[in-house]
């Protein structure tokens, strides 16, 4: 969702920098996670996931409340639901003063028109697809499956006891 939104609300000129940010804070998160591990491997057993939530739910979720209040409202959310003076006033908000709002709202209601049209055709495209979309669908499942036969994720899981068991830490603060 946060591509999504970040590519229909920021100038074109930014959306490749922005955007690159969600892959950022996902590998932040990684990260912060193995240093709430090392933060909290000492403390007592029945203690050290009680103090879990505080750094991994509480925290984060009150960033993300107080950042909903600052932040606007889609502009082809808004032209979808026939707000289109809202849309425009958005758009000035978080574009360049030199970009032109009426050809940006012209592109976003031809793509609702274009929308509808799609909506129209139901499953039916999915169900029985062209060569085109036949391609684009294996390539989408193809990545999904290659993202995660690889084992990535259970590399980082699991990487202080690869290490252990490898013989580099053997101690639990050479792990952490």
């Amino acid at each position: 969702i946060d591509p999504l939104y970040i590519s229909e609300v920021a100038p074109a000129s930014h959306r490749g920098q922005l955007t690159s940010f969600c892959e950022i804070a996902i590998n932040v998160g990684i990260l912060l996670g193995f240093i709430a591990n090392w933060v909290f491997a000492d403390l007592p057993p029945g203690q050290n996931w009680r103090a879990m939530p505080l750094c991994g739910a509480i925290g984060p979720s009150t960033l993300l409340i107080l950042s909903l209040t600052v932040m606007p409202e889609s502009p082809r959310w808004l032209s979808a639901q026939g707000r289109y003076t809202e849309a425009e006033e958005i758009i000035r908000r978080t574009h360049n003063a030199d970009e032109d709002v009426d050809a940006l709202m012209t592109g976003i209601k031809s793509q609702a028109r274009e929308e509808e049209h799609v909506l129209s055709l139901g499953w039916r495209p999915l169900l029985q697809p062209d060569a085109k979309t036949r391609w684009m669908i294996m390539a989408g499942i193809g990545v999904a499956f290659a993202q995660h036969i690889t084992g990535a994720e259970s590399v980082v899981m699991y990487s202080p006891e690869i290490f252990r068991h490898a013989g580099v830490a053997t101690q639990d603060s050479e792990l952490f």
